[in-house]
């Protein structure tokens, strides 16, 4: 009778925690995707555009570097920008089950994210704006591996 009741505590739990993923891993995925959408629609790009301008918002932080270093207007910084949130809320949901990768999985997306946001480029300078937006734990998870060396 008590191994029966563990078994259905440990089952009760795990399907808990299986439940709180797939919510979590829903929720990315449409985050991701409605970000894509306005990453790639120029029409909504535009009416953006469009929108901040006429309510008189001020072009800051990483919209500004954009456009200023990569010469790009202000559409294109902000498409570019909605594109880098994309792949870091799906970077952030890797990492929250970063263990559970194989090896040589963890390998690659370790390498690849350290290069993204250890470099100069646009990946680092958004990140470094999106800091406070972001979960801390993959920003402290992203921070380490841009500390490491290689």
């Amino acid at each position: 009778m008590f191994a029966t009741l563990a078994y259905l505590a440990v089952q009760v739990s795990h399907a808990r925690k299986e439940t709180r993923r797939a919510i979590s891993q829903s929720r990315t995925e449409m985050l991701r995707q409605l970000l894509m959408t306005d990453a790639t629609d120029a029409r909504l790009t535009g009416i953006r555009t469009k929108a901040l301008t006429n309510v008189g918002a001020e072009i800051t932080g990483a919209t500004l570097q954009l456009m200023q270093r990569a010469r790009l207007t202000q559409e294109e910084a902000m498409a570019l920008r909605m594109r880098e949130f994309a792949w870091c809320q799906y970077r952030a949901q890797v990492i929250r089950h970063v263990d559970e990768l194989s090896p040589g999985d963890r390998i690659s997306f370790d390498t690849v994210a350290r290069f993204a946001y250890g470099s100069s480029g646009i990946s680092r300078l958004w990140f470094d704006e999106a800091k406070p937006l972001l979960d801390p734990d993959a920003v402290r998870y992203v921070e380490k591996l841009i500390a490491q060396p290689g």
